[in-house]
This record gives C-alpha cells, sequence and structure tokens, in this order.
C-alpha cells in the first residue's frame, strides 16, 4: 500500500513539473519587470492560471488548430486582464459580463474541439477577473495587453518544451485520444435509436447545465455583494467552480461538498502561513509559491487537496496585497459557503440530471 502511494506521488510529480516550471519561470521573469514597470496582481494570476488551463486543453493536431488554440485563448487573456477595471468602475456593466463569461464558459462544451476552447477561454477570463479584484488598475495600460499575449506564447511553449525533457505526454491529451477512440467505437456499434436517445440526453445536459450557471452564478453576486461588500467575488468565484466541470446532481454535490471541506482547511491554513509577515513581505511571497506548487502535485492526487491548496495560495496573495487573513477568515468562508450552496442547490432542484449522459457532451 505505502509503495502504491509512493508510485502514485511520484507520477503527480513528474506530471505536474512541466506545469509548476513553466508558472515558476514566468513569476521570476514578471518580479525583474517589476523592477521598471508596475505589474497588477491579475498578470500575475494570468501567469498561474494559463499553464493549468492550457495542459488540460485537448491536443491540437497540426499548426493550423494550433494557431486557433493560441488565438481564442490569447482573446481570452486580454478580456480577462481588463474586466477586473470595468467591474470596479462600473459595477453593473462589468457584472454582466462576468456572467456572459461563466453562462459561455458552459453552453460551449460539448460542441465541438473550437467550441470547447472558447469555453475555456471564457473560464479563464472570468477566473482571473474575479480574483484579481482586490487589486484592479495599478499596471500602466500600455504593458497589459503586451504582457498578456507574451504570458500565452510562453506558456503554450514552455509547456511543450519542459513536457518533452521529462518525457511526459499530457495528460489531457491521452484522455483525449483515448476518448476520442472509445467513443468512434460505441457510435459504431450503436443503434440508431440509442444514438437518437443519447443526442437527446446530451442537448438536455447542456441545456441544464447552462441554466444552472446562469441562475447560481448571477445569484452569487446578488447575494455576494448584499450579504460580503467588497469580498462578494468568493462567492461568485465559488459558485462557477463548483458547476464548473460537473453535470449530474451527485457529481455537483460532491464537487460542492469537497469545496467546503477544502477551501476552509485551504483559508485557515493560510491565516497562520502568513503570521508576522503581512502584506509586502518576502516571507508571505516564498511561502505563497510553496503552495502553489505544492497544490500543483496536489490536484493529481486529490481534489479536496487541491482545492485547500490553492485557496490557501490566494489567501496569501490577499494577505500579500494588504488584506488580514485572519481577520476576514469568517467572511471568506461564509462566502465560500454561500456560492456552493448556491450551485448545489440549482443543480439540485433546476433541471437536474440525475444520470451521465455520453462523455462527449461533458
Amino acid at each position: 500500500m505505502a509503495s502504491h502511494a509512493l508510485a502514485r506521488a511520484r507520477r503527480a510529480a513528474i506530471a505536474s513539473a512541466p506545469v509548476a516550471l513553466t508558472m515558476l519561470l514566468a513569476f521570476a521573469a514578471l518580479a525583474w519587470l517589476a523592477r521598471t514597470i508596475a505589474i497588477d496582481l491579475e498578470i500575475y494570476v494570468l501567469a498561474a492560471l494559463l499553464p493549468i488551463l492550457i495542459v488540460r486543453l485537448p491536443h491540437a493536431h497540426g499548426a493550423a488548430e494550433q494557431a486557433r488554440d493560441g488565438v481564442v485563448i490569447a482573446a481570452a487573456a486580454l478580456v480577462a486582464v481588463e474586466l477586473p477595471a470595468l467591474v470596479d468602475g462600473q459595477p453593473l456593466p462589468g457584472t454582466l459580463a462576468l456572467i456572459a463569461c461563466a453562462v459561455a464558459s458552459k453552453a460551449l462544451r460539448g460542441r465541438g474541439r473550437a467550441a470547447g476552447i472558447a469555453a475555456a477561454g471564457a473560464g479563464l477570463a472570468l477566473r482571473l477577473a474575479l480574483i484579481s479584484l482586490v487589486a484592479p488598475g495599478r499596471i500602466d495600460e500600455a504593458w497589459r495587453a503586451p504582457l498578456a499575449v507574451a504570458l500565452v506564447g510562453w506558456s503554450y511553449g514552455a509547456l511543450a518544451l519542459f513536457a518533452r525533457l521529462v518525457g511526459h505526454e499530457p495528460a489531457a491529451d491521452r484522455r483525449a485520444s483515448g476518448a476520442s477512440a472509445e467513443a468512434g467505437a460505441r457510435a459504431a456499434a450503436a443503434a440508431p435509436a440509442a444514438i437518437a436517445a443519447s443526442r437527446a440526453v446530451r442537448s438536455f445536459g447542456r441545456k441544464s447545465a447552462t441554466l444552472q450557471m446562469l441562475l447560481a452564478f448571477s445569484a452569487s453576486c446578488v447575494a455576494g455583494r448584499w450579504w460580503f461588500g467588497a469580498h462578494w467575488n468568493w462567492a461568485a468565484l465559488s459558485a462557477f467552480l463548483v458547476l464548473s466541470g460537473t453535470l449530474t446532481r451527485a457529481e455537483i454535490m460532491t464537487k460542492g461538498l469537497h469545496r467546503l471541506v477544502g477551501a476552509a482547511a485551504g483559508t485557515s491554513a493560510a491565516a497562520l502561513l502568513v503570521g508576522p509577515g503581512g502584506a509586502g513581505s518576502r516571507s508571505t511571497l516564498l511561502a505563497l509559491l510553496a503552495v502553489v506548487m505544492v497544490s500543483i502535485w496536489l490536484r493529481r492526487l486529490a481534489y479536496a487537496g487541491w482545492v485547500a491548496g490553492i485557496t490557501a495560495a490566494l489567501s496569501l496573495l490577499y494577505s500579500y496585497e494588504g488584506q488580514d487573513a485572519g481577520a476576514l477568515l469568517g467572511v471568506r468562508l461564509a462566502a465560500l459557503a454561500c456560492g456552493a450552496v448556491l450551485a448545489i442547490a440549482a443543480g439540485w432542484f433546476v433541471m437536474p440530471v440525475r444520470r451521465a449522459p455520453d462523455s462527449r457532451a461533458r
């Protein structure tokens, strides 16, 4: 048992190495640039999110597909770095833009590879905007777009290079190729009636998931602003993440509970890790980087562990920006719980999906 666990941990470390290296070198480059220009929080968050997103995208077959993927993700990055300032300066149009990104991220899934890439881009824009609302608008406008595009290019190139160096084929590629072969075999063997029934289930699942996201995310934005003031984005982010990648009642309930447990553990741990450091301290920054690296590894082992790690990292990031992690612990946990409960309620009562359709709809 112990040897099996060690082997699994070793495989997870090797698989996560390209993402960790890509992210770490991007942080180092941004820290060097920060000596001469002011760099916003969302640029650092973008550097963290891009490798995680890109490594999960379906493998591009040919230069044309790869170029199209890069353009879509670059466009999403440009939208993402502009959204925090829009939401901060014009709350109503900004919130409507966030809702549009949330709905698009769900509505486009299962509609083909190109739509799936666009859905991933919308999810990236939303995550980045919600995470970086704490400190929008400090970077010189002339640098915002070039840095975003440069980070996209770096992430694509570095991930491919590091994956080749460690001899690791991204899991998304294997899953995509394996799923395609399996789906093709099933489609060839299925009867026309079964195919029609499967399509009907997938269509219902897409409509259900889109409506659930619209209602739960909109409600979390309203409830978050009403109950949590400036920290409303935690409720909205929690609702979005619970409904991302889930479809059935059981999946939504399980992910919601994992998020509640993991987020509570991560936020509590962050309050202890900050210690006397606080805003702008080197110790907080080093703790943040260490937690991010461990979180990338945990992501391949346990979802609750990943949630705990990334929540702790975000709490440390906010502490580095000047928030008191200990004083905000209760508010942050309540906001996370609010978003998760709203997402679970939407999945349970609004056009619930009781069984999973064909995986191609996911």
